[in-house]
């Protein structure tokens, strides 16, 4: 293959990082990467932004180097920089996710969901839906049976005011999240020099540019996912071909008592899992396994000594796993904003150096979001210290994602599932401080607080740790994020809307995931609404207790050298993320164990070629399965349940 000449190189190299050409660029793969995302997602049932590492990201990353390598050869004057690849990947990271789970996936099929049960059924949704402020959800009956039926297009005009006012709340969000991702980048990324396993492979990638691609190590790991899961893929459609099953399955191992509370023990195998998870600390993937195990004999502890039964303390549920999982959260939430506080301190002062501006604009940033999302809440009926609280926690629960990412390096990131921060203050205070009405309204909320997978703080971070590593101007990448997200929301609605109208949301033909949760977080409900309780001291006794475990963790970690457990695996521990995902951790752990004692430090920097090609042969075989089921029209194989 041909190189550039020196003089081609320094132009190549010599090429702004956020050029008018990246940025266009950019904007238009943002466009090609929603329309396929919808379809996959929406019409195939075949994800690709739950994750993490985000599979039309990496394609698209994969396109830029072979393209780019191409370009070396034919026109090396059209070659891109490594700032301008690294700038349309970060525009799309930071934008594909408002499309997903807690964002527009969730919360529009909300909206409609009560008006149209209210036409079908009748009973109950007849009052429910006019619990909804009006200025929030869609009214005309045709357009509402046309989202969850098909066959028409987008009556945008029935849309119109829903969507702006929610866009409002979502970039209230989106700006606080910006702003405490401008305010904290220095404690996690210099002081502290967090890992972030995500920008690994982005990172390498560009580095070396086609020399990546000439890296045997690298494709020796690439083929082993790329292979196993390419027959999984043929053999749904073929079953004569052999393939070997990767996703967990949950075996019963004990069936009686007190051993039966080990419950479903997840085993599978997740390749892009051990990638990520060899470029943590040991000390980091070691607590992952053990938590997660340690759990699973309190469950059997709890039951040996008969406190599951009911009625046994009252309204528990030893070993009350949910609230432990709120607990640790909200702790852990607190922890990362104490150690960050003189970041935080320093941006409501007088900061001065090159960062200042940026900081003056991350104060009103976060001052200005705040009363947005805190004031829509309100308008929608709740009570302030309701909307202070639920917005409070639900933006700790993001930091803490954010912070799990850039730590953990996990697949995917959920926050607690039942504990959510709507159903925090609903415990804590108690159901008969809440009207019907706010519980209703609470239940619509919760298709944004159920999920934080799609909120932009953690891929927003991981832009200023490639801009950092890149030597990008930081102050221009605040910009290029605004204008991403902006862009990403409108696609984001342009894309979804297009396929729910065209396919249904509730016909056979559309993933019936986003509605089943929608469902969830409506009937959920019915149970405070009928209670009319007082405070569950029980259960936010046990989620306190949690929170000081988590704090005495984090305190033993930093003044102990010899403390093994890491607070992060006793976070994860009682939530999805770790759930499917322990043998993974416990392979990679094991892994870099044996590489560093026989190895060193020389093994494992020539080891980073071969679990980089792990994780891109995981994410780009799922993903060109998903766009040739979506170009061509088969069923897909779906890798992750």
């Amino acid at each position: 293959m041909r190189t550039l000449s020196s003089r081609d190189r320094k132009a190549a190299q010599g090429a702004p990082a956020f050029s008018v050409r990246a940025v266009l660029l950019g904007i238009g793969f943002q466009a090609a990467l929603f329309a396929w995302v919808a379809a996959s997602e929406i019409s195939s049932s075949v994800y690709l932004i739950c994750y993490s590492l985000l599979y039309p990201a990496v394609t698209l990353l994969v396109a830029l180097v072979v393209a780019n390598a191409a370009a070396a050869r034919w026109a090396p004057r059209q070659v891109l920089s490594r700032g301008e690849v690294l700038t349309i990947y970060i525009m799309v990271t930071c934008s594909l996710p408002l499309a997903g789970f807690g964002m527009v996936r969730f919360l529009m099929p909300s909206l409609a969901y009560p008006r149209y049960l209210a036409q079908t059924q009748g009973g109950l949704w007849t009052r429910w839906q006019d619990f909804l402020p009006g200025w929030m959800v869609p009214h005309d009956p045709q357009a509402i049976t046309g989202f969850f039926q098909g066959g028409g297009g987008v009556p945008w005009g029935a849309w119109a005011v829903p969507i702006l006012v929610w866009s409002l709340f979502f970039l209230g969000l989106v700006a606080v999240e910006l702003a405490l991702v401008i305010m904290l980048r220095r404690q996690w990324i210099v002081s502290e020099r967090l890992t972030f396993p995500i920008v690994y492979l982005p990172l390498q990638m560009t580095a070396t540019g086609a020399g990546f691609l000439r890296n045997g190590l690298m494709w020796a790991g690439f083929a082993i996912p790329f292979v196993l899961e390419s027959l999984l893929a043929i053999n749904y459609l073929y079953p004569a071909v052999p393939a070997m099953q990767l996703r967990a399955k949950y075996p019963q191992v004990f069936t009686t008592r007190p051993w039966s509370g080990i419950g479903g023990l997840p085993v599978g195998y997740y390749p892009i899992a051990v990638g990520l998870a060899y470029f943590i600390p040991t000390d980091v993937s070691f607590s992952c396994w053990f938590f997660f195990l340690a759990t699973k004999l309190l469950n059997v502890g709890a039951m040996a000594l008969g406190l599951d039964q009911a009625g046994a303390l009252g309204r528990s549920r030893i070993p009350f796993n949910q609230e432990q999982a709120a607990g640790a959260w909200i702790a852990l939430g607190l922890i990362v904003l104490w150690t960050g506080r003189r970041h935080l301190a320093r941006a409501f002062g007088r900061a001065g150096g090159e960062d200042a501006g940026m900081l003056r604009w991350a104060r009103w940033g976060l001052i200005g979001g705040l009363v947005v999302a805190v004031g829509f809440v309100m308008a929608a009926g709740l009570a302030w210290w309701m909307a202070l609280g639920m917005v409070g926690i639900y933006l700790l629960y993001v930091v803490v994602a954010a912070r799990v990412r850039a730590e953990v390096g996990t697949q995917w990131t959920f926050a607690p599932l039942v504990w959510t921060p709507n159903y925090v203050m609903i415990h804590s205070a108690g159901p008969v401080r809440f009207t019907e009405t706010q519980l209703v309204n609470i239940a619509n909320f919760e298709g944004v607080t159920v999920d934080v997978r799609a909120q932009p703080m953690a891929g927003q971070m991981e832009a200023f740790k490639l801009a950092d590593a890149a030597r990008m101007r930081q102050t221009r990448l605040v910009a290029i994020i605004v204008l991403a997200t902006l862009a990403g929301l409108a696609l984001a609605y342009w894309s979804s809307f297009g396929h729910w109208y065209a396919t249904g949301a509730l016909t056979a033909k559309a993933n019936r995931y986003h509605m089943v949760k929608v469902a969830l977080n409506y009937t959920n409900m019915q149970t405070p609404v009928d209670a009319r309780q007082g405070p569950n001291l029980v259960g936010s006794g046990a989620a306190a207790a949690a929170g000081l475990f988590t704090v005495l963790l984090a305190m033993m970690r930093t003044r102990c050298v010899w403390w093994p457990f890491h607070p992060l695996g006793y976070v994860l521990s009682n939530t999805l993320t770790i759930n499917a995902f322990w043998i993974p951790y416990l392979i990679a752990n094991v892994a870099k164990v044996l590489v560093l004692r026989y190895g060193g430090a020389l093994i494992y920097r020539r080891s980073i070629a071969f679990f980089v090609g792990i994780i891109l042969g995981d994410a780009l075989s799922q993903a060109l399965w998903s766009l040739a089921g979506t170009l061509f029209h088969f069923p897909v194989y779906s890798f992750l349940t």
